[in-house]
């Protein structure tokens, strides 16, 4: 039986037993790092060996325990379970419409915004200073934010554009999607798995609807590589968009509260644009009950 279904062996939830476990670990980590860095770049270890004032030495941290854990985490169950990757990925399939499924990107990321414009409005109503820290913050630095601009920004955009996608979609397509559907149905798999990657993006709304149609696409597809591929290009036109914000100073929008009205009248206009689109996709992929999951597809074809 285990044979035949290698996802009865995994265990979603030690995920998260995993991340507790390894703070610990964060915290030598910090300390390895730091002190790394003072010997080689600062040549001042007594000085440097706990500080964090570098954006850096935070994003190597943070990404070496994330992504790392659930690169670990994922290899484990993998190996444990005997679960073929070349079936869980499949393949793209012949003559497939690139163009035309890349567009679904254009909605997903106008009611990203707009969830996101909106859920900036009701923090604001409770704590308007939370909704300026969020928006201060930026995915690329300039160098008077970090010493080493091109290295802090080279990472992250090799971590956004590449290795984020393919560790996400990986994890909560094929690995979760496939384990919960198992356990408690597709269709209780499809929202609590897009549920989950929308709580732990903070976009709750935004990236459920995102996670969701990765989710249905992946269903249609039988194949990984599409939604890794539409994962990887939303992620890059977000980067052009924060860039192109930045350069026209639109964060003032949300720091201002005399306009801080604005961005609820801003974000209902967005969803409203993608709302239609969207739920003609999800209607039209919405998964038959008797849908079969795409490791399983793909082992039969194969």
């Amino acid at each position: 039986m285990t044979q035949n279904n290698p996802f009865l062996k995994i265990k979603a939830r030690t995920i998260l037993l995993w991340l507790i476990l390894s703070i610990p670990l964060v915290i030598i980590l910090v300390f390895f790092i730091s002190m790394l860095w003072g010997l080689i770049f600062l040549n001042n270890l007594e000085t440097q060996t706990f500080t964090l004032n570098e954006p850096l030495i935070v994003l190597i941290i943070q990404y070496s325990w994330l992504y790392g854990l659930i690169c670990l985490w994922l290899w484990y169950q993998i190996k444990r379970s005997h679960l073929k990757l070349n079936f869980l990925f499949g393949e793209i399939p012949n003559n497939f419409h690139w163009i035309k499924q890349l567009l679904i990107v254009i909605p997903i990321l106008f009611f990203s915004f707009g969830s996101g414009q909106l859920l900036y409005y009701f923090i604001s109503l409770i704590n308007p200073d939370i909704v300026k820290n969020l928006a201060s913050q930026t995915l690329l630095l300039t160098p008077q934010e970090t010493s080493y601009p091109l290295t802090y920004n080279c990472l992250q955009l090799l971590f956004i554009i590449i290795f984020a996608p393919v560790i996400e979609e990986l994890l909560f397509r094929g690995i979760l999607l496939h384990r919960w559907a198992i356990k408690w149905g597709l269709v209780t798999s499809l929202i609590v798995s897009s549920l989950f990657f929308g709580v732990l993006h903070l976009n709750v709304f935004g990236l459920f609807n995102f996670g969701l149609i990765m989710a249905l696409i992946y269903l249609k597809t039988h194949t990984l590589f599409i939604p890794i591929a539409i994962h990887s290009l939303n992620n890059f036109i977000a980067i052009i968009f924060e860039l192109i914000s930045s350069l026209f100073n639109e964060r003032a929008i949300v720091n201002s509260s005399e306009k801080i009205e604005f961005t609820w009248r801003l974000g209902l206009l967005a969803m409203g644009i993608s709302l239609p689109w969207l739920i003609n996709f999800w209607q039209k992929n919405w998964p038959t009950p008797r849908q079969v999951l795409p490791y399983f597809a793909n082992r039969n074809h194969s």
